[in-house]
C-alpha cells in the first residue's frame, strides 16, 4: 500500500512539473524551428551551399587571371663526357649550374573555342661554375599568345550551358525540401 501511494505521489509531481514550464508557440514558430533544426533541412542547406560554390567557381573561371611561376634556385651538378681535342681523348668534366626563372602572365579563357589568350613576360638567369664562372641572362619583355586545342573536348562551352541550370535545379530542390520539412 505504501508503494502505491509513493508511486502516485511521484506521478502527480511529474505531471505538474512540465505544466509549470510549458510554453505556447504558434504553428509558424514550430515550422521555423523544424526548418532550422531538422536533419533534412541541414542536409538540404549544405547541398545548396555546395552547388552555390560550384557555380561561383564556374563564374570565376570566366574572369581573367594572373599566373606567377617562380623557380628561384635550381642547382645542378653533373659530370659529362667531353672530347678533348688537344689530347685526342674523351674526358669527364664536372659541370655546375645555378638557374633562376620567373614568369608573370595574364590569361583569359575563351569559352566558345576552349582556348586561352595570354600575355606574359619572363626573366631567366644561368650561372655556370667551373674553371671560369659565366653568368647569362635571358628576358622576354612581352609575349602575346593563343593556346587552342584543335581536336579536344571543350569543357568551358558545356560548363557555360550547364552550370546555371544545375544551380537553378539545386535552388528549387532546396526550396522544395524546406517546404516538405
Amino acid at each position: 500500500m505504501k508503494q502505491t501511494i509513493f508511486i502516485l505521489l511521484i506521478l502527480n509531481i511529474l505531471t505538474k512539473l512540465p505544466a509549470q514550464n510549458a510554453q505556447t508557440i504558434s504553428l509558424k514558430e514550430v515550422l521555423d524551428i523544424a526548418q532550422k533544426q531538422s536533419l533534412d533541412a541541414f542536409k538540404s542547406k549544405n547541398m545548396y551551399l555546395a552547388s552555390y560554390w560550384d557555380y561561383r567557381s564556374f563564374v570565376a573561371k570566366q574572369l581573367p587571371f594572373v599566373d606567377l611561376n617562380l623557380n628561384p634556385f635550381d642547382l645542378r651538378r653533373t659530370i659529362t663526357k667531353r672530347y678533348d681535342f688537344d689530347q685526342n681523348v674523351d674526358v669527364f668534366r664536372e659541370q655546375k649550374t645555378l638557374d633562376s626563372y620567373a614568369n608573370l602572365s595574364l590569361n583569359q579563357n575563351i569559352p566558345f573555342t576552349g582556348g586561352k589568350i595570354y600575355i606574359d613576360s619572363d626573366l631567366s638567369r644561368l650561372l655556370s661554375y667551373g674553371e671560369t664562372e659565366i653568368t647569362t641572362f635571358s628576358a622576354t619583355l612581352i609575349r602575346f599568345g593563343l593556346v587552342q586545342p584543335l581536336f579536344a573536348y571543350n569543357d568551358l562551352k558545356w560548363e557555360k550551358k550547364l552550370s546555371p541550370l544545375k544551380f537553378d535545379k539545386e535552388k528549387q530542390e532546396y526550396n522544395r525540401s524546406l517546404e516538405e520539412t
